[in-house]
């Protein structure tokens, strides 16, 4: 009966001193988190200048990452023109709803493509997603994770934006997103990485 056990016994051992639990400290500098927004008069790009971002996972194991939660205020959203931005933040109403967050915490490849499920919360609304993303790993110590998710605002509580009957956006959103971090090692205490405002043009 010993004997028997042995082999699994090994295996057990050799899985638990191939596993490396890290927190991946995100890089605010080499990261970015964009919105692409196609409307009838002007397609635009806007840019999270702040946001917080968290990542964990095993830099043994595959996937490396095993959660992935960012959080945002709608206000830190930038269009590059001074009147958009004051327009948005008057359709959105940042001070209503000032925390909002998407999460991925399950990671699985299907035909060869990795795929993230999680939760978008959003003006106060909160709904499944799920991502197609790609992971590279640079280095043993680093990763990054990029991906591009559809959504429709108004799924979220948020109306369609006209203007004078004549401007029209379309509702859904494209989100675009590029983490890059670096692990630290397990014990580390360490704080969600902060993307530091990005200063807005004068309008």
């Amino acid at each position: 009966m010993k004997a028997k056990l042995l082999p699994l016994a090994l295996l057990f051992l050799g899985t638990s001193l191939s596993a490396d639990p890290c927190v991946w400290k995100v890089d605010p500098v080499k990261s970015k988190i964009t919105v692409a927004v196609t409307s009838t008069a002007d397609d635009f790009t806007a840019t999270l200048g702040a946001y917080t971002a968290e990542m964990a996972g095993d830099t043994a194991a595959s996937p490396a990452v095993a959660s992935v939660k960012v959080g945002w205020n709608m206000s830190d959203l930038d269009t590059a023109d001074a009147k958009r931005d004051k327009h948005m933040k008057e359709w959105f109403d940042p001070a209503a709803h000032p925390s909002n967050s998407w999460s991925l915490t399950k990671f699985e490849t299907r035909d060869g493509k990795t795929f993230a499920q999680g939760r978008l919360s959003l003006h106060g609304v909160t709904k499944d997603l799920e991502v197609p993303c790609v992971l590279t790993r640079p280095t043993a110590s680093t990763l990054t994770v990029e991906g591009s998710a559809r959504f429709d605002h108004r799924d979220f509580g948020l109306p369609k934006i006209r203007s004078f009957l004549v401007l029209t956006v379309d509702p859904v959103v494209r989100v675009n997103f590029h983490l890059e971090a670096s692990a630290e090692k397990p014990g580390t205490k360490a704080s969600p990485s902060a993307v530091p405002t990005v200063p807005k043009a004068n309008p």
